[in-house]
Formats: structure tokens, sequence, C-alpha cells
């Protein structure tokens, strides 16, 4: 019997636990509701809003070069034509700059044209000595050409005397056989014969050694001074070479093209020292003046048409979704009744401190209007279609510790109670809100037309919102367990 009453008990609790889940997640029982479908219907609501009256479009003057402002010739709120002067630049630092530039660049011009013209003469020395050798080696070619007719000669007529001297000796010694000379003539011509053949030997020997020593030493000479000369006009001409090719690419050539263009940029300020107007117009937001010194592109000031302004409203951001260009809107000014009226020209694609400005043109009465006034303006969104709940519908949760559910920067989930139509089950849905009045707040999204959304009572309201702790803490940790797994 006490086993039966353990094993009720414990069915007792699994059903009370069962229950409890079913209440969060399926509230089949124990809650009556009603279920309402939104309503789709055309709102009629206009938006409030406040704005200064700007210049629209207009030209932008941006100071050409930095420098000091020498004088500025226009006043704010003076007109202008086109090509008036604007404002001139003191031009006493620029011409400083510029004459020590030039200087510089003369420097640099000069040492590179030494270094140039010192190469060039170097080689200009070495072709003259090319030259010189040149003649040089004409020269001991001629010498040596006279010198070996002088040995040939020389040797020609020692032969022809050798011979003679010979054939007179042969003679002699006939006559001496004879007895018509002396043995001493015989003797004295056997002895010039001797000379003689001594001399034609000397004179060939002195021959072969001109010939094959003395002759091809003072050319191998000649010639070794030649090559030498020769190779350092090749090196020279290949140093010119190298430092023509690398004229540009040294770090005084690069200084001089540096320079250079520092010198044009100059030049071209002191052409343009003076600054006119791009346009006819009204001067307007002047920021400059006398003496002042500017960074290149700082907005010095703006000429606009004095015809064109527009008034641009600072819109809250909650009612971005519903403005577009076109809307009518209606401008109230002091003292000027009835209202003027205008449309929405553009809209700024992003919010700044939670407001939208949004530019309105007028559509009459522009005259009416001066730039800095300030304004009140009604955008009319009449025949605009919303989707709308009952307030008592719509759940408002501060999530403070459940990020991961909420999109970046917001601190506030809205949620409506939905029943499916075929297991009729109750779950939450998250929704964004619009336009909030006290009879119906605006469904921007995460709701359709065709939905069954919770209302009733206080009592079955306020259990429907217990639950949503519940169900956010159970959301967040399926969404770490998804973000687990998937990592």
């Amino acid at each position: 019997m006490e086993k039966w009453r353990d094993v009720l008990a414990l069915l007792v609790i699994l059903g009370l636990v069962a229950a409890s889940l079913g209440a969060i997640f399926f509230l089949q029982r124990g809650i009556d509701v009603q279920v309402f479908t939104p309503e789709n219907r055309i709102v009629a609501r206009n938006i409030g809003a406040t704005g200064e009256v700007h210049f629209s479009g207009g030209e932008r003057v941006y100071s050409p070069f930095a420098g000091i402002i020498a004088e500025v010739q226009v006043k704010k709120g003076e007109l202008v034509e086109k090509g008036d002067p604007l404002f001139i630049y003191d031009t006493e630092e620029w011409e400083r700059e510029l004459m020590q530039l030039k200087l510089r660049f003369q420097q640099l011009k000069e040492e590179e044209s030494f270094r140039e013209n010192q190469i060039r003469r170097e080689l200009a020395d070495l072709e003259a000595r090319k030259m010189d050798w040149l003649l040089r080696e004409e020269e001991l070619h001629y010498s040596q050409d006279i010198r070996k007719w002088e040995m040939e000669c020389l040797i020609q007529d020692l032969e022809r005397e050798l011979d003679q001297a010979r054939k007179d000796l042969a003679d002699l010694e006939d006559f001496y056989h004879s007895e018509y000379v002396t043995w001493r003539e015989v003797q004295k011509a056997r002895d010039q014969v001797a000379n003689l053949d001594h001399e034609l030997k000397r004179a060939r020997l002195d021959q072969k050694q001109v010939l094959e020593v003395e002759f091809p030493l003072q050319e191998k000479i000649l010639n070794r001074e030649g090559l030498r000369i020769s190779n350092k006009i090749e090196e020279t001409r290949k140093k010119l070479e190298v430092f023509l090719e690398k004229k540009g690419l040294n770090s005084a050539y690069q200084e001089m093209e540096l320079i250079q263009g520092s010198i044009e940029q100059l030049e071209l300020r002191l052409a343009n020292k003076e600054v006119m107007a791009p346009e006819e117009g009204l001067v307007n937001s002047l920021m400059l003046e006398q003496g002042q010194r500017v960074n290149q592109g700082l907005l010095a000031l703006e000429i606009n048409d004095p015809a064109a302004i527009e008034i641009v409203l600072k819109v809250n951001s909650r009612d971005f979704h519903r403005l577009e260009k076109g809307q009518e809107v209606e401008v109230f000014l002091e003292d000027i009744h009835p209202p003027l009226s205008g449309k929405i020209e553009w809209i700024a694609p992003w919010a700044e401190e939670q407001l939208v400005e949004t530019g309105v043109v007028l559509t009459d009465r522009r005259d009416l209007l001066r730039p800095g006034m300030v304004v009140e303006a009604q955008i009319n969104l009449t025949g605009r279609r919303l989707l709308i709940l009952p307030p008592q519908a719509v759940f408002e949760r501060e999530l403070q510790d459940t990020r991961m559910i909420i999109r970046e920067g917001e601190d506030t989930a809205y949620y409506v109670f939905l029943v499916d139509k075929d297991s009729r089950e109750v779950y939450p849905s998250r929704v964004r809100i619009g336009q909030e009045t006290q009879d119906y707040i605006e469904i921007v999204s995460g709701l359709s037309a065709s939905s069954n959304v919770v209302i009733g009572d206080t009592e079955a309201l306020n259990r429907l919102e217990g639950y949503l702790t519940e169900w956010e803490q159970r959301l967040i940790e399926e969404i770490r367990e998804n973000f687990t797994d998937n990592n």
C-alpha cells in the first residue's frame, strides 16, 4: 500500500512539472484569453518638428594654398559677382622661400655639371693622349723604315766594296807572281779584304739585332702604352655613360626634382595669390580674417544664391520610417498667418542624437524666410496605412542582462502573444513598434495582418507577461548551445 502511495506522489510531482512547462511555452490551460486580429487601416496623424532656415546648395570656397591671408576683400552678407576678388595671400614668405629654392637648385645644378665636365675633360685628355700616341707610332715606324733602309744600303755598299777588294787582291796576287808588285802591296790588299769582310759581318749582325730585338722592343713599349691609354679611355667612357644613366637617380638630382616641384608650386601660388569668386551670390559663413595663417583646404567662405533657401527640420528618430520625400509640410512662423506650405525634399540616411535631419522646400512665399530663422512645422502623414494593436496587447521589456536576444544599442524589447490556429498553443513573438497613442500602437515588423494576437483581462495578461523572463532565459540558452555546436 505504501508502495502505491509513493508511486502516486511521484506521478503528482511529475504532473506539476509538466503542467508548469506547458504553461510557459504552450499556455493551453488555466488562462482564459481573447484573440484579436491586428487592424490594418489608414491613420491620420502629423509629426511635429522644430527646424532652422538654411541656404540650400551654394558654392564652398576653400583655401587653395597654405599661407598667411594679407587681405579679406569681402564681408559676410555681401553680394559678389563671378570673378570678384575674395581674399589675397601675403606673398613675402613665398618669395623668400622661392629665392632660397632657386639658389639651392642652381648650386646643385652647378655641382652636377662640374662632375660631368670633370669626367668629360678626363676623357678629352685621354683621347688627346691617344692621338699623340698614334703620331708617335707613325713616327716610330717611319724612323724604323729609314734606319732599315740605311742598314740595307750600308750592307750593299760593303758587299760591293768587298767584291771589288777581292778582285783587286786576285789581280795583285797575279801581278805578284809576275813580279810586278811587291808582297807588301798584296798583304795590304788582303788586310783590306779582311777588314771589309769584318765590317760586313758586323753590319749584318747589327741589322739582325735591330730587326729582331730593338724594333720589336720599341713597338712593344709603344703598344703597351697605347693599350693602357685605350683601356683608360674605355673606362672613362663607361664612367660617363653610368653617370648619365644614373643622373636622375642620385641624391642630388632627386633633390633637384623635389626643389623643381616646390618651385613650380610656389610660382603657381604667386600667380594665383588672389582668390576669385567662382560664382555670383551672397557671401555666407566667412571664416577668414587678415593676418590669419591657414592650411590648404580650409573652408574659407560660402557663396549662396539668396533665393535658394530651405528649412532643415530635426525629426525624432522614432518617426524616421514614416518620412517620405514629397510629404506635405506646414511651416509656422511667428506673427505670420496662415502657415507656409512646403514639401520634404531630402531625408538624412542616419540620426544624430536621436534626431533625423529632413530638408523642406517651400512651395510659396519664400521671400518671408531668412537664414537663421527658427520655425515650427507639422509633417502631414494623412493617408498612411498602419498595422495597429490596442496598447494592452503589447508588452514592453527592459532587458539589461539578456543582450543576446536584442539588437545592439537597444535596451527595450516589445512582445505580443500569438495563438497558433491549429494547435491553439500560445507563444510570445518579438515585434518592432512605431507610432504610439492612447488608443493604439503601430506594429512596424514581426507581425502580419492575419496573426491571432492574445488580449484579455489584466490577470491573464499579467500571468502571460510573467512567463517572458523564463522564455527569454530559455532562448538565451538555446542561442548559446547553437553557438557552441557551430564553433
